[in-house]
């Protein structure tokens, strides 16, 4: 932090009024106010488990594009910011099945419509390298939705228990300035999802169907 400095100009050159032959003692005074003086910008990220998308531990359908299933918020001090890299990293009880269970992760913009990226899944650090995304000033939120693998006979899927995801700025820097921005720590996880097989809820038992007479029993 610095101060502003207001500093008289030295004896020699200042008098009192009406006198050209005594000087005045010179003053320096400090402002009240502290000034803040960097050369980037700064980012804030947190995990928005408030958010009315993703608020609530969810089971999600194999073979699907999911619901978001993660949102994060994210804040640009002083100038936006560039994440030029980021990663999703995966945890949870059952962090192991992820990458049996998903194909791909996709991040979407705060409008929830807009993709950002997508990464296919081969290991629990999804890595999103030269995404080159800027963070305007201000505060913002991205969200993530899934793309889940086929579950059944002789399918790449499998059945989850709980996962959690986090966000994780890598590499950042400041959009105007082009400075080297410290990346914050990885987010608190998501609330926990889990994706499960498509299931039949209900069968009903008729007793006709085109119009021939059919077994109402089994």
């Amino acid at each position: 932090m610095d101060r502003c400095i207001l500093l008289l100009a030295p004896n020699d050159d200042v008098y009192p009024n009406g006198s050209a032959n005594s000087s005045l003692t010179p003053a320096t005074y400090a402002s009240a106010r502290v000034i803040t003086i960097g050369n980037a910008g700064t980012l804030l990220a947190t995990a928005d488990n408030t958010d009315t998308e993703t608020d609530k531990v969810k089971n999600v359908l194999g073979n699907s594009t999911t619901p978001f299933v993660a949102s994060y918020e994210l804040t640009a001090q002083n100038e936006g910011v560039k994440i030029k890299d980021l990663q999703i990293n995966v945890a949870g009880a059952d962090a192991a099945s992820f990458v049996n269970a998903v194909s791909e992760v996709i991040l979407v913009k705060g409008d929830k419509t807009t993709e950002i990226a997508r990464k296919s899944v081969t290991t629990t650090t999804v890595a999103f390298d030269a995404i080159n995304y800027v963070v305007a000033e201000g505060t913002e939120n991205v969200y993530v939705k899934l793309v889940t693998r086929k579950i059944g006979k002789d399918e790449a899927g499998k059945q989850t228990g709980d996962i959690t995801l986090a966000l994780q700025a890598t590499s950042v820097e400041g959009a105007a300035s082009n400075k080297v921005v410290v990346a914050p720590a990885a987010t608190a996880a998501s609330n926990a999802f889990a994706v499960l097989p498509v299931r039949v809820s209900n069968v009903a038992l008729v007793n006709s169907a085109n119009s021939q007479s059919v077994a109402s029993t089994l």
